[in-house]
């Protein structure tokens, strides 16, 4: 099976990359084509998300209640929490399903990497010249020393999303995922680095619109609590 759709696939890639001449581009288009194919289950996995979060905000307090009554039995306790999830409209099987979402995703992901790993891409040539995209990019050359370029790249679009609430807790730390990022995408080849690449800048785009917004996704409004919080436990 996994074969059969792999075949399918490379030929897709073959066609692409013959119609339009440049193997970068052909992994761009099917990044896009990837991201097609897995943002239904990425868009209701996000919608559910906020929904789980406003709600589990809304029971914090009643939960946190009932957490530290004395005197009541297992059973009690038990149909206490439950009228509190019923009282909010509360299933934790949702929970379950979001993340179900999220695996049925990862075998379109493995078998796209799968194909763009093995694919011949010596044929194709590209935009920045680089002459085999199954390798490294190379394409900083300081005496004897060659620098690859598309990992930092990649590196820095992967971490962006995770900034404006790293930056809160841990000025750092932020920096430190970046480079954690980049030494691990160094050594891979550039075929996967500007698939890679493509579905995080798509991710990027549909968390930025989901959150009504470039401001919202920088600034997104419970920052600033949490920034008080993080402040007030710090003095």
């Amino acid at each position: 099976m996994f074969e059969y759709f792999d075949a399918i696939l490379h030929q897709i890639l073959l066609v692409i990359a013959d119609n339009i001449g440049d193997g970068l581009i052909a992994i761009i288009i099917l990044g896009i084509l990837t991201k097609a194919i897995i943002f239904p289950a990425t868009h209701l996995a996000e919608q559910l998300r906020k929904i789980i979060s406003i709600k589990k905000e809304k029971m914090k307090a009643d939960l946190s209640a009932l957490k530290i009554l004395q005197g009541i039995s297992f059973e009690e306790r038990y149909h206490r929490r439950e009228k509190i999830y019923k009282l909010h409209d509360y299933n934790p099987s949702s929970e379950i399903f979001m993340s179900c979402l999220i695996l049925v995703q990862i075998p379109v992901m493995i078998l796209s990497m799968h194909s763009v790993f093995t694919f011949d891409w010596t044929p194709f040539p590209n935009f920045l010249s680089i002459i085999d995209l199954g390798k490294t990019d190379q394409l900083i050359k300081i005496s004897d020393q060659k620098i690859n370029i598309f990992p930092i790249l990649m590196g820095c679009i992967c971490s962006f999303p995770l900034w404006p609430v790293q930056s809160i807790y841990y000025p750092y730390s932020a920096i430190l995922l970046t480079l954690a990022y980049i030494i691990v995408f160094y050594t891979m080849p550039v075929s996967l680095i500007i698939f890679w690449t493509t579905l995080n800048t798509l991710s990027l785009i549909q968390r930025i619109v989901s959150d009504k917004g470039w401001r919202n996704f920088i600034d997104p409004p419970w920052s600033h609590k949490i920034k008080i919080g993080h402040d007030s436990y710090s003095n």
